[in-house]
């Protein structure tokens, strides 16, 4: 019971969306009173000067599409970042866990493509973003970074968390940039619009229209894609009823296409319903798809490719599914 409890603190304390909201009312503040807290820090208008001039640096700080500070890197800070027992006390709240199913090559680069995306995606975070689930046991001399949505890297304070644990923004410029390097990237391709399907028992994947990154797995020579698949993600969360054709769903689709984030109606824990449930997450790594290198690829290679990805996430699904607990779960490309 005492370690459950900790296990709770310990995710309500590293849960990203309460960081975001903190992070957030401490910008405003330090804009709306800056000359009163400058008062105390016997800094006046400079304290409020300051935070012009860091939110100024975060409209041009290039370090989202490099893959984070290379410098906390260089200096160790990512790794102890990363490693942090306080994610491990956190992950242990669901708790989370990473089977690999085949070798993977540390000296090519990795598309790491992560489904579902559920709600807001905690495997990912969990098992790409941080080494909770011991990833670099598995995967040694291999660096990974999680891709996560342009607006968090917009976030003041926040932005320099994520940062300095290496993530970075989706972009194609930024995927190749990081490819290139002979370094890999994790990313949720079902995005904003998979989110609005997340509801528990089923695997509905928005997949099939999603080809952006096979033609990038295919332009940057050597680039392997790897399906990972999470059991236990849309269980996280309960999701308001929004079918298609209903009101709901038509008013959460306009609002994705203007926002470019969905906005789903959900509930965790009754106490406190940003918080997700304690439901275990399993996570399966598949076996690398290999691709030519094709500068200019058609639209015949990129569907041919984006086939066999999809055969090959269908087939780690079918094997793992019933070991996971999810026997009768329906795997499902929309």
């Amino acid at each position: 019971c005492v370690m459950a409890v900790r296990e709770t603190l310990a995710l309500l304390v590293m849960f990203p969306l309460n960081h975001i909201v903190g992070c957030v009312a401490i910008t405003l503040m330090a804009l709306c009173f800056g000359n009163w807290l400058g008062f105390y820090l016997f800094c006046l208008d400079v304290f409020r000067s300051v935070t012009l001039a860091y939110l100024t640096w975060i409209a041009f700080d290039k370090s989202p599409s490099n893959g984070g500070y290379r410098w906390c890197e260089k200096l160790g800070i990512q790794t102890y970042l990363r490693r942090g027992f306080w994610w491990k006390l956190a992950g242990a709240y669901f708790p989370i866990s990473v089977t690999k199913t085949a070798d993977l090559d540390s000296d090519k680069p990795h598309m790491f493509i992560c489904h579902p995306h559920g709600i807001i995606g905690c495997a990912p975070m969990g098992v790409f973003g941080t080494d909770l689930a011991d990833l670099s046991s598995l995967f040694p001399d291999m660096k990974i970074h999680l891709l996560g949505l342009k607006p968090i890297f917009r976030i003041p304070l926040f932005r320099e968390f994520v940062l300095a644990h290496g993530h970075a923004t989706p972009g194609k410029k930024t995927i190749c940039n990081i490819l290139q390097h002979q370094r890999s990237v994790a990313l949720v391709v079902g995005g904003a619009a998979e989110s609005l399907d997340a509801h528990p028992g089923t695997m509905k994947l928005t997949l099939k229209s999603r080809k952006g990154f096979v033609k990038l797995a295919l332009q940057n020579k050597g680039t392997q894609l790897v399906p990972v698949i999470t059991f236990g993600e849309n269980e996280l969360y309960t999701m308001v009823a929004n079918p298609k054709g209903s009101v709901v769903r038509a008013v959460q689709d306009k609002l994705q296409k203007m926002f470019g984030f969905a906005l789903p109606l959900f509930f965790g824990q009754f106490w406190l319903p940003l918080m997700p449930k304690r439901s275990p997450l399993k996570t399966y790594i598949g076996a690398p798809l290999s691709v030519p290198f094709i500068e200019a690829p058609s639209q015949q290679d990129i569907d041919k490719h984006h086939s066999a990805y999809l055969q090959a996430l269908e087939t780690l699904f079918q094997k793992h599914k019933q070991q996971a607990g999810f026997a009768k779960c329906k795997l499902e490309f929309v």
